[in-house]
């Protein structure tokens, strides 16, 4: 086989595996399906200095996030009821375990 025939049965190869790849990216949509985005909203709001009502809300994945997200507060903030109650502050990390199971990621929103 000359040299000429070689590269021309390796373009109609190469053509020919192109036209497949795209015939199953085509005919197999849900295979390469991602999976769908969830965010939680942790929501602070400071009623007075250091002292904060906080909730959750989550994005309608039919379920709650504070039934799989758990909240890590900076050190010196404790909760007491409904509050969340920082003497110093809220100075520091906030953490949330459970990020990535069920949920993509947590949006802390304070105000």
């Amino acid at each position: 086989m000359s040299a000429l025939a070689s590269g021309a049965w390796l373009m109609r190869v190469r053509q020919l595996f192109v036209r497949l790849l795209l015939a199953l990216s085509l005919a197999l949509p849900g295979w390469a399906a991602a999976h769908e985005l969830s965010m939680a909203d942790l929501r602070l709001i400071e009623v007075k200095p250091g002292e904060f009502l906080w909730n959750w809300a989550g994005s309608g994945l039919g379920r709650q996030p504070q039934d799989e997200l758990v909240p890590r507060w900076p050190r010196g903030c404790v909760i007491a009821a409904d509050r969340l109650v920082c003497p110093q502050g809220l100075v520091g990390e906030v953490r949330v375990d459970g990020v990535g199971d069920t949920y993509s990621a947590v949006m802390l929103r304070v105000t």
